[in-house]
C-alpha cells in the first residue's frame, strides 16, 4: 500500500546531553526557563510505502530453530551493551527480520528512487502479542507540495516485486561472503549488522 499526501508532525519537546533514553527528567525545555505552555513543532509532508508481512508465514519462520538461536545471539549482545532502545521495542526475531528487511529496502530505493538514504525514514509495526509485521519507509519535508513521487511510483504492484527482487539480490551478496558471513558483527557492541542469515 503506497501512501501519498504523507504528513508528519515534529515537536521540540527539549534537549539535553549524554545518552539517549525515554526518561525527560534532566530534559532542557526549548524556552530554557519552561514558563511557556506550548512547544515549537513543524508540519512535514510527503510520500511513504506501507506493507506487511503474512502473520502465518511470519510467526511460523520465527519459530525456527537457527532464528531463534541467531536471534538470541544478537539479544545477548545488546543486553551486554550499553545502548538503549526505546521501551516498545522487543529484540526478537520478528523485530529483526523487519528491521533488516527495512535497510534492505532503504537502500534499495536510494538507487531506484532517487532519494538519498539520510532523507527516508523507517517505522516498525513489530508484535508477536499484536500479530503485528509491517514496515513503513517514507520521505517527508517542510514544502507542502511534498517529494518527488519516487517512492509512490515503486510502490505500485509489479514495482514493488522488482524492488523485492533488487533487495533480496543483495542481500544475498553478504551471504556469499565468506568473510562478512563469518564476522561475528560490526559497530557497537557487534549490533550493526546486517541479518542476512534471517531474512533468507
Amino acid at each position: 500500500m503506497w501512501l501519498q499526501g504523507l504528513r508528519e508532525i515534529q515537536v521540540f519537546k527539549g534537549f539535553k546531553r549524554g545518552q539517549q533514553n525515554e526518561d525527560d527528567e534532566n530534559l532542557v525545555p526549548p524556552d530554557i526557563v519552561g514558563k511557556s505552555d506550548w512547544l515549537p513543532a513543524i508540519e512535514l509532508f510527503g510520500e511513504g510505502v506501507f506493507f506487511s508481512i503474512d502473520e502465518q508465514l511470519l510467526s511460523k519462520w520465527e519459530t525456527l530453530p537457527s532464528v531463534r538461536k541467531r536471534a538470541n545471539e544478537i539479544l545477548e549482545r545488546y543486553e551486554k551493551s550499553e545502548i538503549t532502545l526505546h521501551t516498545d521495542i522487543e529484540v526478537t526475531p520478528r523485530f529483526l527480520l523487519l528491521h533488516t528487511l527495512s535497510h534492505l529496502l532503504i537502500r534499495e530505493l536510494e538507487s531506484t528512487a532517487g532519494y538519498p538514504a539520510a532523507s527516508l525514514k523507517e517505522r516498525i509495526y513489530s508484535s508477536g502479542d499484536k500479530k503485528m509485521g509491517g514496515i513503513l519507509i517514507y520521505t517527508t519535508v517542510a514544502d507542502i507540495v511534498g517529494s518527488l513521487g519516487g517512492i509512490v511510483e515503486s510502490a505500485e504492484p509489479k514495482e514493488f516485486l522488482t524492488l523485492m527482487d533488487g533487495v533480496f539480490k543483495h542481500a544475498q551478496w553478504c551471504s556469499l561472503d565468506p568473510v562478512c558471513t563469518e564476522h561475528e558483527g560490526q559497530g557497537p557492541a557487534w549490533l550493526n549488522e546486517q541479518l542476512v542469515t534471517l531474512v533468507l
